[in-house]
């Protein structure tokens, strides 16, 4: 049996501030302009009660553009549990909590999509998170797991929008400050690195930050504002804080730093709103977790932020090997050697089979191939790890000769094995 749950999305413009995540004033302006919809919900043919698997068939295609939802090519964007939705978010919030000193920080990744109508296209990694935690919260706004899922789909389009040092595009220093590495790049679709490397968008960063907006702003703030009850989010506050606890006592000052600093302080924002205000001075569960949150915050904000701080460019885990056959191996560690000199320590290919892409404008004809290599270099007396590619073009009816691409221009530190 299927239940609808009808929800008025009311248009509420929201100015958050990086560095304080605390809602700016919302400017009232177009309320009730929007339509009700209907979400549908699945319930369990055996008793009844909402599975706690949804049907996302009810999401706006407009902004949820990943269609349909449930073919097996969108299934992993919409699932809270792939663990691409947390590695991505986490990346991207450790990138917002590094300090202001005059430099820029990017996230420069993407993952191949294959659009039904415009072929295989590079989508941004940080789709992973917005499309999985709006759209879970979306159908379940008024579920603790559901809330929680706002709170860290805002924190990352907050970062993403609003921060002056966080991009998903490379800048680089010029004469006259920072510009991007790629002149114009956050409004074109096709890109073509320094290196030769190309890269076919889905949509433009400029196109792709105004749709998230519009999910921020209208359809999950919508949700929220008239679904998400106060008792939701007094719980999804308890847990937090209980999370960021066990953190702390397990040594994982980061998490607990984003647990508790981060999300819980984001809710904190939610609950003191004026239309809660009867029934939380009322509430003693509330009054004691505020209790122990301005005490925590006195004793470890400034001492944990200086860690995650610290923490921020630490180095990341040895890339895991695929099967490939050794002949891809072998170009991988030429082409590496040959690109990198003496720089070079090891090439592993990370990907088990080629990706093949077609012509933009001819789907029919194949354009080139490439498989993704991470490449160990010692610079410095350091290592770090380089996101390459290994690339054939598809010449005269055969594969070309091998090349090696760039992936991505940010090279991390590696705890090098």
């Amino acid at each position: 049996m299927k239940k609808n749950r009808f929800i008025t999305c009311l248009f509420l413009a929201i100015a958050m501030a990086f560095v304080n995540p605390i809602c700016a004033n919302a400017q009232f302006g177009n309320l009730l302009k929007k339509a009700k919809k209907a979400i549908k919900i699945e319930s369990s043919s055996e008793d009844g009660e909402e599975s706690s698997k949804s049907s996302k068939k009810g999401l706006n295609p407009e902004v949820f553009i990943y269609q349909p939802v449930d073919d097996p090519v969108n299934a992993p964007l919409y699932d809270i549990n792939n663990p691409k939705v947390k590695e991505y978010y986490e990346k991207w919030i450790a990138l917002g909590n590094l300090p202001d000193n005059d430099e820029h920080f990017w996230l420069f990744e993407f993952f191949d999509y294959q659009s039904p109508t415009r072929g295989l296209k590079q989508v941004h990694v940080t789709e992973y998170p917005l499309v999985a935690y709006f759209s879970y919260f979306i159908n379940h706004p008024n579920e603790v797991e559901g809330y929680r899922c706002y709170i860290r789909a805002r924190r990352a389009y907050e970062i993403l929008a609003l921060s002056s040092i966080v991009h998903t595009v490379p800048y680089k220093r010029t004469r006259l400050g920072w510009a991007e590495e790629y002149t114009g790049m956050s409004g074109m679709r096709k890109l073509l690195l320094n290196d030769g490397t190309q890269i076919n968008l889905l949509e433009s960063e400029d196109d792709r930050l105004k749709r998230w907006k519009r999910v921020d702003n209208d359809d999950a703030y919508g949700a929220f504002m008239d679904n998400t009850s106060y008792e939701v989010m007094r719980s999804a506050m308890q847990q937090t804080m209980a999370e960021a606890k066990q953190a702390q006592a397990e040594g994982r000052i980061a998490d607990a730093f984003n647990l508790l600093f981060k999300e819980y302080r984001m809710m904190k924002s939610d609950i003191e709103r004026d239309r809660f205000y009867s029934t939380r001075k009322n509430d003693d569960i509330y009054l004691d977790m505020e209790d122990d949150y301005k005490l925590m915050y006195q004793q470890y904000y400034e001492k944990w932020l200086e860690v995650v701080q610290t923490s921020g460019a630490a180095p990341v885990d040895m890339p895991k090997e695929a099967a490939v056959s050794a002949t891809i191996k072998n170009q991988a560690t030429a082409q590496a050697k040959a690109k990198f000199g003496s720089q070079f320590v090891k090439a592993i290919v990370v990907e088990s089979d080629w990706h093949v892409y077609t012509d933009p404008n001819n789907f029919n004809r194949t354009d080139h191939r490439s498989i993704d290599v991470d490449v160990i270099i010692k610079d410095g007396g350091e290592y770090y790890v380089s996101h390459q590619m290994l690339w054939q073009n598809y010449q005269t009816g055969k594969w070309g000769s091998y090349d090696m691409r760039q992936k991505s221009p940010i090279k991390q530190k590696v705890n090098y094995k």
